[in-house]
């Protein structure tokens, strides 16, 4: 089945670190982590029979929002700015949640929509992208595999769809 009714556009640009923790790595920490205290907070605080007063929610909830702040400039750091034709330079993170909802699991990177509001890329790096389908059970682990599959992008526009990210339709995949 060929998904030409939506579509993405998945750039990857290769990164190499040698020595000490890569940026990579310390991003895919600092996001583990978060996820951590975001999963104890849903769990005690945010939970929903929860006894807590209305400070310690909100104060949950700029916790949540502080954490992807943080991890959306570590992207930002990581990607770059965005450098395509029809494109603003800056999108959203495409890290919607630290919460095990609807919004988790997306591949950490930047999305955008083109500006005539037809297109939705996703700019991500290859060890953000290896990263990702080493914890998605949905997708081939192997990077040349799940380019070769459709459940790549199925994957991706199902998670699209569901955290109504991407409305309008393409059909190219820019890998570099």
């Amino acid at each position: 089945m060929k998904v030409s009714w939506f579509a993405f556009g998945l750039l990857l640009f290769a990164t190499t670190a040698f020595g000490a923790e890569s940026p990579t790595q310390a991003y895919l920490n600092e996001r583990d982590k978060s996820v951590a205290v975001a999963t104890n907070l849903d769990d005690t605080v945010l939970a929903p029979r929860s006894s807590a007063t209305k400070e310690a929610v909100a104060a949950a909830r700029a916790t949540l929002d502080d954490m992807l702040k943080k991890l959306e400039g570590m992207l930002r750091d990581l990607i770059g700015p965005l450098e395509l034709a029809g494109f603003p330079k800056e999108g959203a993170s495409n890290i919607a949640s630290l919460e095990h909802d609807i919004d988790f699991g997306n591949l950490d990177g930047i999305q955008a929509r083109s500006l005539d509001g037809k297109t939705n890329v996703i700019v991500s790096t290859t060890p953000l992208l290896r990263a990702w389908l080493k914890d998605t059970s949905e997708v081939p682990a192997d990077m040349k595999a799940a380019f070769q599959s459709e459940l790549l992008y199925e994957s991706l526009q199902h998670k699209c769809l569901l955290s109504q990210i991407c409305r309008y339709s393409c059909n190219h995949i820019y890998p570099r």
